[in-house]
């Protein structure tokens, strides 16, 4: 066998037809070693790996009058000489959007050593699923077995096992169970803000107004006068409160003096003003909800409207901004938040978690084309829960020149934290995920793209690759999101980059249904001069849609009734420009890198249709028994494509 040969011919994707390489690709890894020897201070010129093929991710290829795009393959064992593995497909009209699903493969492996190669043959598709459309399912596995190369191919053997490597220390992870502990639920029929603060109330003396001091760790500006009063500004309008849990009252005229503490208080640190689109003040102005633990706001127009589910025992909240049902059979209530299922037996609480497998049988049969249909993503075992869970593993990509650089700024001098389980540390004085892999190499992640370097304070220069250690950051760390960022594959000049949902906040729990947030609470650093706010679960109305005319989103409700959205102000979502950037957006549509401007080239997103549009430009995601278009209403009813509601 020649074994130079065959790498040779690997290396041409025109020799294996496109191959659509899903299986066939297995020589590329989750992130691509560069040269043995090479530091994390390396520079940007380079060489990329030996041998490495230069194939962009996804591949794609016509079928008919449908479009097969095929993402990168993930190793999932390697037993002895065989491997099995698996690709995450997209199929649908060349002009739509498309219908996810998986391809499962295996294949035989014969290592040589000597050579530090691989040969890979006998490649077999063994499992190809199209949740939503079984129908497909033939054409697409005639497609990719007409395509896969007859004389096998040949991998480096140090790229096939750092791929199995970091897979296999991820997939361990995403075993983990997020925390499902029930937030702080609140029902009410009256125009609310709610004004989350992280934790207890941390106070700072303000500049230039002495008889002040603010509430640091909130969004909003609060301020505490010498007599032990409140004030908070929001929506346009002042209030007061004798205590920050009590009831908020207008200030009818605040004085000149609040006024003054206020305007020196925000040349300190910004504050989101919680204004609508149009930066007006809300009139009339609505009621507030301060609270220092995770709470999540319900809303409805007027009283409680509940009306009968087709088809079933369930009965729906009609009016309200978050999916809530009772089932008839036990009198008890449901309410999705986050992805999560809760119970009660009434609107009052106690609210107790329920699996998303283990709700009443009366949920699977809501019908795909019912106004609440979107639940059906959050109902686990139906086809709508299993392609969002495909959906969630598809990554954005973009390539990136390796001379891109970055700066981190920290509150005072680097100060570390150590990583719970791991040698890993993190920088937790920094709006940035800064993560210690030892004294002198750090990593860290900027808008999808990993920089590294020998200082926590930089020059700070393009990953190359990645270390698989950090791909055990648990669960329960605030920097957990970063094990969601790849490096795919380096050249000379570029580094493929890509993140998947998870880097948003989007995660497949293991009852195999996709939930917005770990549910942990993490402890925000709350500095002299500033605060900075670590991921959080519940407060944004979170919620997820999925059609055949949009495909798969998610977005953030909270505000709607009064017209200015609140949306997450942590990692990405920081980095689109400070506060109030994400409400009312189908943040799966997101593309962070845009913000590197020419530094990055996209390629396909996991949020955008065949075309290149958005399906955030579409209005709807279905239709009705009456043959009417569904507004997209998300969780019954949001719909993040658009920013409308029920």
């Amino acid at each position: 066998m020649d074994i130079g040969r065959l790498l040779e011919s690997g290396r041409h994707a025109g020799k294996t037809a496109v191959v659509a390489l899903a299986i066939t690709s297995v020589v590329l890894p989750p992130y691509a070693y560069a040269q043995q020897g090479s530091a994390p201070g390396a520079k940007s010129g380079q060489s990329a790996p030996i041998g490495a093929p230069n194939v962009g991710w996804p591949r794609d290829f016509d079928v008919g009058d449908n479009r097969l795009e095929i993402y990168q393959p993930q190793i999932e064992t390697w037993d002895g000489d065989t491997i099995t593995g698996r690709s995450a497909l997209a199929i649908g009209p060349k002009d739509g959007a498309p219908t996810y699903g998986f391809a499962q493969f295996t294949a035989r492996a014969q290592v040589d050593k000597s050579a530090g190669l691989v040969q890979l043959s006998d490649i077999k598709v063994d499992k190809v699923e199209v949740v939503t459309a079984p129908d497909k399912v033939p054409m697409v596995k005639a497609a990719i077995d007409q395509r896969l190369p007859k004389n096998g191919l040949v991998a480096r053997l140090d790229q096939l096992q750092a791929s199995y490597a970091v897979n296999q220390k991820i997939e361990a992870l995403r075993t983990q169970p997020v925390d499902n502990s029930p937030p702080k639920i609140v029902f009410t029929d009256t125009l609310t803000i709610l004004v989350p603060i992280s934790g207890e109330p941390a106070m700072r003396s303000v500049q230039g107004a002495p008889a002040y001091q603010r509430v640091f760790n909130t969004r909003a500006l609060i301020l505490q006068d010498s007599n032990g009063v409140f004030h908070l500004q929001a929506a346009g309008t002042w209030y007061e409160s004798s205590s920050l849990a009590g009831t908020w009252l207008v200030t009818p005229k605040p004085s000149a003096e609040l006024q003054a503490a206020a305007s020196a208080a925000l040349k300190q640190a910004e504050a989101d003003p919680l204004l609508n689109k149009d930066g007006k003040a809300i009139t009339p102005p609505p009621a507030i909800l301060v609270s220092s633990v995770p709470t999540e706001l319900i809303q409805t127009n007027g009283q409680p409207q509940m009306l009968p589910v087709d088809g079933t025992q369930l009965l729906t909240m009609s009016n309200a901004d978050h999916a809530v049902f009772m089932e008839t059979a036990s009198n008890s209530f449901y309410v999705l938040i986050s992805g999560r299922w809760f119970k009660s037996a009434g609107m009052n609480g106690p609210w107790t978690f329920v699996a998303s497998d283990a709700l009443p049988a009366d949920f699977k049969k809501i019908s795909p084309n019912d106004p609440q249909a979107n639940v059906l993503v959050s109902v686990a075992g139906t086809p709508q829960a299993k392609e969002a869970a495909i959906a969630a593993t598809i990554p954005q990509t973009s390539t990136v020149k390796r001379s891109t650089t970055t700066t981190v700024s920290y509150s005072g001098a680097p100060q570390f934290a150590p990583v719970e389980g791991t040698a890993l540390k993190y920088a937790v004085n920094t709006a940035q995920p800064v993560i210690m892999v030892s004294p002198t190499s750090y990593f860290v992640v900027v808008n999808g793209v990993w920089f590294t370097s020998r200082s926590a304070t930089g020059p700070w220069v393009v990953a190359a690759e990645v270390p698989p250690v950090i791909y055990t950051i648990p669960v329960n760390s605030p920097v957990y999101y970063v094990t969601y960022v790849r490096v795919y594959s380096v050249q000379p000049e570029t580094v493929v980059v890509g993140y998947t949902p998870g880097y948003m906040g989007v995660m497949v729990a293991p009852g195999g249904t996709v939930v917005y947030g770990t549910g942990y609470v993490y402890p925000s650093y709350v500095g002299a001069t500033w605060w900075y706010p670590y991921p959080t679960t519940y407060g944004y109305g979170a919620s997820f849609a999925l059609g055949a005319a949009a495909g798969f989103g998610f977005g953030f409700a909270a505000g709607w009734a009064w017209g200015a959205a609140v949306g997450p102000a942590w990692g990405p979502y920081w980095g689109a420009g400070g506060w109030n950037r994400w409400g009312y957006a189908n943040a799966g549509v997101t593309n962070v890198y845009g913000r590197w401007g020419g530094s990055a080239t996209v390629a396909h997103a996991w949020g955008t249709t065949w075309n290149g549009t958005e399906w955030g430009a579409r209005s709807g995601y279905g239709t009705t028994a009456r043959g009417t278009e569904v507004a997209g209403r998300s969780a019954g009813a949001f719909n993040p494509y658009t920013g409308n509601y029920a």
